[in-house]
């Protein structure tokens, strides 16, 4: 039996279409679909499964068809995006944020896109394009048990096509990863880029205004900052709420307050402050310390 050291997934950074076409006849680089959902990291263990989340909170008993015993993987972790038949991040967080299984728990996947433990040996030091031939290996075992993954599609020829034909078809964007790239826990790294139709930025919510007019009995806007020297640092505010989620955050601010929203906006200023913005969601996956100015 192998114990899951957790580890810190690894982040992305964030580009635009100019840079897919800078790199569109790139060997180097792969390219897939870029998922609406939570980021996991998933530890196979004889000791019992986790399904870690980037704050370190472990959800497997929202979703117990993960938690099966697994010994031909013990001593895996894997990299992954859990989702829901929907591809929306409202149904990923509504079924993977539970304290237990809900009734729509068997909506839940994972998407694989990368092995950083195989049966106890470290893979972090390895190229992507090797890592991804362990990832092939773990993908068969978890299939034929019947659980329920996707292995992540990698294309290289095409990119920006690529990008212009997942966004028609309504979804978010693309991810590039470099084939020659370790993976570095915790940390945000080139080798790894997404690019996305719209620009969304992740700001920490401060606290509310008081809502005016039909709004008077609920909160107004959400006012958000970022982390500057290691403080808080007040910089806007925004609306863009649904009704349901304005009156939730009525009623359990402290479930909101301190926590990382994204936002989309049509540009920000020096200072940070967005330019038109709306409220997308909350990111539980995303802990308050890494948004800093």
């Amino acid at each position: 039996m192998m114990v899951a050291i957790l580890i810190k997934s690894m982040s992305l950074k964030d580009a635009d279409v100019s840079f897919l076409e800078e790199i569109e006849d790139s060997p180097e680089y792969a390219v897939s679909r870029k998922w609406r959902g939570i980021r996991f990291l998933f530890h196979i263990s004889d000791s019992g499964n986790k399904l870690v989340t980037r704050n370190a909170k472990n959800k497997i008993d929202a979703v117990p068809q993960f938690k099966q015993q697994i010994p031909l993987l013990d001593g895996t972790a894997l990299d992954c995006e859990g989702i829901t038949s929907s591809d929306r991040t409202e149904d990923a967080k509504s079924v993977y944020g539970r304290e237990s299984p809900g009734e729509d728990y068997k909506d839940a996947k994972l998407v694989l896109f990368d092995c950083l433990k195989y049966k106890g040996k470290n893979l972090m030091g390895l190229p992507f394009r090797v890592r991804r031939q362990y990832l092939e290996k773990a993908y068969k075992i978890l299939k034929d048990l019947g659980i329920p993954v996707v292995l992540e599609k990698f294309l290289h020829n095409g990119k920006v096509k690529i990008f212009k034909d997942i966004v028609r078809s309504g979804g978010e964007g693309v991810v590039l990863k470099n084939l020659e790239s370790q993976y570095h826990p915790g940390e945000r790294s080139a080798s790894w880029i997404k690019v996305k139709e719209s620009d969304t930025y992740d700001y920490v919510i401060l606290g509310f205004t008081k809502g005016k007019g039909k709004y008077r009995n609920q909160i107004g806007a959400i006012i958000y900052g970022t982390y500057e020297d290691g403080q808080l640092k007040r910089l806007g505010t925004s609306s863009g709420m649904t009704d349901a989620e304005r009156r939730d955050m009525t009623r359990n601010p402290r479930k909101y307050i301190g926590k990382v929203a994204e936002f989309e906006a049509t540009d920000i200023t020096e200072r940070g402050v967005m330019r038109h913005p709306r409220f997308v969601g909350v990111r539980f996956d995303k802990p308050a310390r890494e948004v800093i100015k």
